[in-house]
């Protein structure tokens, strides 16, 4: 599920994984707290609303998922997390084409 945790972290190794994990529909994968999807170009049940709502709920124990990030951010923003309400920010990045609108609206999801 996160890329730190491989023994041998260089390029080959790191898209040898991507490539596993999309092949099964692990679409989202981490290093550290940053997540990077690769577009399935096709429907996967990790984004169902019912799978958005029981990872929102999940907070940081959900595997990788943007709407983890949307719902660590969230308890981060409003201090649900136990810390002093900090503001956050979530960046979403990609090429034409990588999904980026598809993840802004998941992550829209999660925090509705």
């Amino acid at each position: 599920d996160d890329l730190t945790a491989l023994s041998s972290v260089h390029d080959a190794t790191m898209l040898d994984t991507l490539r596993r994990r999309h092949a099964a529909d692990e679409i989202f994968t981490s290093i550290g707290q940053v997540v990077i999807s690769v577009n399935p170009f096709k429907p996967v049940p990790s984004c169902t609303p019912d799978s958005i709502a029981r990872l929102s709920q999940q907070g940081e124990a959900a595997p990788p998922h943007v709407a983890r990030v949307a719902s660590v951010a969230y308890r981060k923003m409003t201090g649900d997390d136990g810390s002093p309400p900090r503001a956050q920010s979530i960046l979403i990045s990609g090429e034409s084409g990588a999904g980026k609108t598809e993840a802004c609206k998941l992550c829209l999801m999660a925090l509705a």
